[in-house]
């Protein structure tokens, strides 16, 4: 009788994880690909998966403001936006 086939299972690599910590001025609500994730200020301080994010803040008088950033594993990106520049 033949054996069934074993299939070897891949091991995952951890992904790797960074920090983003973000301020608005005067304040704003934070999405990260666009998913809504609560208003700043305070500081919203954010674990993310290392790679391209695109962050999103958006205030109902002061519009929309958008930034692409680049996460790397076990690194803290500190950024600070401006809704009145």
């Amino acid at each position: 009788p033949k054996r069934p086939v074993r299939r070897r299972r891949r091991r995952r690599k951890p992904v790797a994880k960074g920090t983003l910590s973000i301020g608005v001025r005067p304040w704003g609500t934070i999405s990260v690909n666009g998913k809504k994730l609560g208003n700043a200020p305070p500081v919203k301080t954010l674990t993310l998966k290392a790679g391209r994010h695109t962050i999103t803040v958006e205030h109902p008088t002061l519009g929309k403001k958008q930034r692409r950033v680049v996460i790397k594993g076990d690194t803290v990106l500190k950024m600070v936006i401006n809704m009145r520049q």
